[in-house]
């Protein structure tokens, strides 16, 4: 009979009264009972400190932490020091996860002698789902010298296309000894960008076995006043920082020569997308590129996303005067005052070659062209390639 070891769930919190109650009740329905739940009120203004202690009363698995606005590295820091279990695992306190979440990872750590254990998650968007899962197969992984392969396929596929783990923390439990050690001896002002990935990055090449799993166990909501999406004059210093503590963390390690090519190349991908953060207004330069040979010259399309895929493929198009952008389609996203919106029941009065869809995401692509067809658009009418980065762009193109 499996041991009744403790997990403890950590979960940084700051300004997100309208979406806790899911969160924390998620945690509490949980089919593993042995199971603590540490609460990290991160200098909230809003009523999410009063709703931690709330739930507090009633449930003697909840503890509280009420401190100033710290970030991320120090709300999880603060959560794990006080953690009793043997597992930590990391829950946003926006997102939520399915009930036996907790209990599958943890069968998982104990039958396969495991250190971390990973999970998929699904990105709640309006009415879009995508995956986020590891690249890698699912497995039992063990890192020794005779076996590099997770150390190889450790961090970003942002410009290789290579397979990789999943960077982030909350699809993962972590025996307690190793991520405390990591948190203990990150700086505070890892923050913002990179905090996730330079602690799991720590984790992991201070693991000895890895289980990758796909189970798809966690909804991770994303919202446009999310940090990704906001206004970060700070960003390339928090990129900078991130950097600095990754170098720290790898530089006894006799894997550095693997480990340093893969975050150089984060590093340059989260310093584009601070660059294109730091500012209120639009920067009128692309961040991301289109590339096919399907369509030709002065062909006219329609592309659909307002996003910045979208965004960045309109500056392009108006750059290269390469086609005819009639306009622009998106169910979510506000379009811009001077262009053309397009509603998805119109398109049968526009005479249109192709419909181009810009999302990063080849799920999320699909689900769009799933609804175009719907529509009555023909498929051969709908092109989807993957996004070129500007680093991809200038570097090899």
């Amino acid at each position: 009979m499996m041991k009744k070891e403790t997990i403890s769930v950590v979960v940084p919190i700051h300004n997100v009264e309208c979406y806790l109650e899911q969160c924390i009740e998620s945690i509490q329905k949980q089919t593993y009972d042995n199971i603590e739940i540490i609460l990290v009120d991160d200098g909230s203004e809003d009523a999410s400190g009063k709703i931690c202690d709330k739930y507090a009363q009633d449930d003697s698995r909840i503890k509280v932490i009420h401190q100033k606005n710290g970030g991320l590295t120090v709300a999880r820091r603060n959560g794990v020091n006080l953690a009793k279990g043997k597992y930590i695992g990391f829950v946003d306190g926006d997102d939520w996860i399915e009930p036996e979440m907790y209990e599958y990872m943890l069968n998982k750590a104990m039958t396969d002698y495991s250190d971390i254990v990973t999970i998929a998650g699904i990105r709640e968007y309006n009415n879009y789902k995508t995956v986020l899962q590891d690249g890698i197969d699912s497995g039992r992984y063990v890192i020794n010298d005779n076996d590099l392969y997770i150390l190889k396929h450790l961090y970003s596929g942002a410009f290789s296309g290579k397979e990789y783990i999943n960077g982030a923390v909350w699809s993962k439990i972590f025996r307690k000894d190793i991520i405390k050690k990591i948190l203990n001896n990150m700086n505070d002002n890892i923050t913002g960008y990179m905090d996730d990935n330079v602690c799991v990055v720590g984790c992991i090449i201070n693991s000895n076995i890895i289980t990758s799993t796909k189970r798809q166990l966690y909804h991770h909501r994303e919202r446009t006043s999310a940090f990704s999406h906001s206004v970060n004059k700070m960003g390339l210093t928090q990129v900078n920082n991130g950097y600095l503590g990754m170098l720290e963390i790898i530089k006894n390690s006799k894997y550095k020569d693997i480990l340093y090519p893969q975050i150089k190349e984060q590093v340059i991908a989260n310093s584009f997308n601070a660059i294109f953060n730091m500012f209120d207004d639009e920067i009128e330069f692309p961040q991301y590129f289109f590339k096919t040979s399907k369509i030709k010259n002065e062909e006219s399309v329609i592309i659909y996303g307002g996003g910045s895929v979208g965004k960045s493929y309109l500056l392009q198009f108006k750059t290269e005067k390469k086609y005819n952008v009639l306009g622009i389609i998106d169910k979510y996203k506000k379009i811009e005052k001077n262009e053309q919106y397009i509603g998805i029941k119109d398109l049968e009065r526009y005479n249109y070659n192709y419909i181009i869809i810009a999302v990063r995401d080849q799920n999320l692509s699909n689900e769009i062209k799933k609804d175009l067809i719907n529509n009555n658009v023909s498929e051969n009418k709908i092109i989807w390639e993957r996004p070129i980065t500007i680093y991809e762009y200038y570097t090899k193109f």
